[in-house]
Formats: structure tokens, C-alpha cells, sequence
């Protein structure tokens, strides 16, 4: 039965129509290899720093391979930025990119002239919530439709139950997984492996950043003691009080004041709690994007901090993963998810994007 199916699939991938888009942009020496490598396999992982230009590397095997493709990602920020680098960095026109997220919908159908593209998240996939009849609909249309290729962007959470629920189950040609922190506390990581592909290309931040493909980033661990009083202090009340830190606070006023007042640059502040957030917004006079915000909203916001018009911006969990903040040179860390290593490494990774001057990147660990 699998050789039967194989076959099949090896059949109809013979007959698949190339698709005469290309990129406008040339690839980085490591991105080719990385995209020559994926395109010889049925499926793998691809695992490159943040900033390091794993969305142009998915977009190019997709081009390659030519047909229809299916990118999943982790949000609905990520999906627009999907859509942006293919309107800026190809030839694909715009009514062969079509979206599936909780504002946009396009309900995937054969068109003339070429091959489609959809972007969607492993939510709206994997949710077993309510469904309107026509989102219903779209979903059904791409679980039945013969996709070349599926692209697994943060395949690290692509290896969650929920999300591995929605793609296993996908017809596809091939499945590749793109990642920068291939880290799990369980053993997702083995599964993305058998269910994908094994992990055919690597590339360390410390390489790209000798190349000068990423920015020099230098990390700084603050120490800040509590009050003795706090010691007595149990349970979730410890937790508040340790976010709320007033020594804490005191030292992001002195970063925020020597790197974004008298500096110039741009500051992303990292903190879990939703009511911190809100409280470093106001301090800060800066917006706060959690994951209540609307999409919309946070669009705005993202797109307000990339112009300029606010040089500090607080995220919470949501921010984590696969926003592109272009400039950002400052990271702090005011509150983080115990000790996990994969949101450590995620979150460095928002200040590793080249900086317009050329400047070095700091991440402070408070």
C-alpha cells in the first residue's frame, strides 16, 4: 500500500506545473545551500538562526518545486509577513496569494494561469471551537487539496498535539519544517523528524553573525534584589512581586534612558505578565501587544514601532515568536517563562535583524 502510494504521489508530482515566479532578491550563499538541499528531499527540517532569512528560503523551495503550496504558521503576524515577502521579494502576483486567518479569509481554488499559494495558522486548522459555515468551508477545501508542497514555519510548535493534528493529515507531495530553536520539553522533536524529515541543514547564529548576515549581539545578565521584607512573600503573590521588582524597574528606567532617550534606539521590553505589561506601557508611554490585541491593532502597532514613531514597545508571550521588528537593537527580559531555553533563544532573536547603522544589539537579561 505505501508503494502503491508513493507511487501516486511521485506520478502526479511529474505532473506538476512549475510556476514562473521567482525571486527578485538573490540568496545568501548558506540560504542557497539550505534551499539545494531541501529541494533533493521529500522532506526535512531546516533550522537557521532568527534573522537569518528562513522565510525567503521557504518561499524559494516553493518556487522551485513549482505547483500549489500551503505555508502554516505560528500566528496571524507571521502570515502577513509571509504575504508581504512575497508581494516585495517575487514575481507572484497578488490573486495567487490567498490567506485563511480569524480576518481574512480565501477559499483555496484552482485558478488559470499558474499555480496558488495560501497562508494560514496552525490554529485556525487545529481549533475545535465554533466555526462559521464559510471558514468551515475553506478548511475542508484545503484538507482535501493536493498541495505540492507544505511549508511548517516554527516547526518547533508545529510538533505541538493540537498543531500536528491539522497538517498529518494534509495531501502533500513533500513537508518541510522551518526553524530557529528545534528545542522541546517533550518529544515533539522526534516526531517532527519522522513526520517531516530529518534535519538536513543547520547554520549557527555565531557564523552569520562573523559574516555579518545578523547583528553582533551583546548579551547582559542584570542581578536585581528584592526588598528583604519580600522574602517572606509565597506562592503567586511572590511571583507579582518579583515581576514588579521596584530594583527592576529602576534599572529598565536606566537602560530605557541610556539606549532609547539619549541613544536613539528602539527597545523591545519582554514581560509574561498581562497587568506588568500594561504597567510598563504606561511608564513607557509605548504601546503593548498581547495576545488580546486585534489583529489589526497589532499591525499598527508593529508598523508604528518599525517607523519610528514610538522607539519602545512591550510584548508579552505573543511576541515571541516570528515578528520581524526591524532596527530593534535593545531586548529586555522583565519577566519570563521560568527558565525555558526555546523563549530565551526566541526572544535574543528579535534583536539579531541587522541594525540600518550597523550598530551592535544588546540583550539585557533582568
Amino acid at each position: 500500500l505505501n508503494a502503491a502510494t508513493e507511487a501516486q504521489w511521485a506520478d502526479r508530482s511529474r505532473m506538476a506545473t512549475r510556476t514562473a515566479a521567482q525571486l527578485t532578491v538573490p540568496l545568501r550563499p548558506y540560504q542557497e545551500e539550505a534551499v539545494a538541499k531541501a529541494c533533493s528531499s521529500s522532506g526535512c527540517i531546516i533550522c537557521l538562526p532568527c534573522g537569518g532569512g528562513k522565510t525567503l528560503v521557504g518561499i524559494e523551495i516553493v518556487l522551485r518545486r513549482g505547483g500549489d503550496a500551503l505555508f502554516m504558521c505560528h500566528n496571524s503576524d507571521t502570515v502577513g509577513q509571509f504575504k508581504q515577502h512575497l508581494h516585495d521579494f517575487t514575481t507572484l502576483s497578488k490573486e495567487r496569494v490567498m490567506r485563511l486567518t480569524a480576518t481574512h479569509r480565501s477559499r483555496v481554488a484552482p485558478r488559470r494561469g499558474g499555480p496558488v499559494v495560501m497562508i494560514t495558522t496552525y490554529a485556525m486548522m487545529a481549533g475545535d471551537g465554533y466555526r462559521t459555515p464559510a471558514t468551515q468551508r475553506c478548511i475542508d477545501a484545503i484538507l482535501s487539496h493536493p498541495w505540492r508542497t507544505v511549508v511548517l514555519d516554527e516547526a518547533h510548535c508545529a510538533a505541538a498535539t493540537k498543531a500536528s493534528e491539522c497538517w498529518r493529515g494534509l495531501r502533500a507531495d513533500a513537508r518541510y519544517g522551518l526553524t530557529a530553536t528545534l528545542v522541546r520539553a517533550d518529544n515533539g522533536v522526534d516526531e517532527l523528524f519522522r513526520d517531516v524529515g530529518p534535519l538536513l541543514y543547520e547554520m549557527g547564529w555565531r557564523a552569520l553573525e562573523d559574516e555579518g548576515f545578523t547583528a553582533r549581539v551583546e548579551p547582559v545578565v542584570v542581578l536585581c534584589e528584592p526588598p528583604d521584607s519580600w522574602s517572606r512573600l509565597t506562592g503567586r503573590v511572590r511571583v507579582m512581586a518579583d515581576v514588579i521588582n521596584p530594583s527592576k524597574v529602576d534599572v529598565c528606567d536606566t537602560i530605557v534612558a541610556k539606549h532609547v532617550v539619549l541613544g536613539g534606539e528602539r527597545a523591545i521590553i519582554f514581560c509574561d505578565n498581562l497587568w506588568a505589561c500594561k504597567m510598563l506601557a504606561v511608564r513607557y508611554t509605548c504601546p503593548f501587544i498581547t495576545g488580546e490585541t486585534a489583529e489589526d491593532e497589532r499591525q499598527e502597532m508593529l508598523d508604528a514601532f518599525k517607523a519610528g514613531r514610538y522607539r519602545t514597545v512591550v510584548l508579552s508571550r505573543v511576541g515571541d515568536t516570528g515578528l520581524d521588528l526591524v532596527d530593534a537593537s535593545v531586548g529586555i527580559v522583565m519577566c519570563a517563562h521560568f527558565s525555558s531555553k526555546r523563549q530565551e533563544a526566541q526572544r535574543f532573536g528579535r534583536v539579531m535583524r541587522p541594525n540600518a547603522d550597523g550598530r551592535a544589539s544588546t540583550f539585557y537579561d533582568l
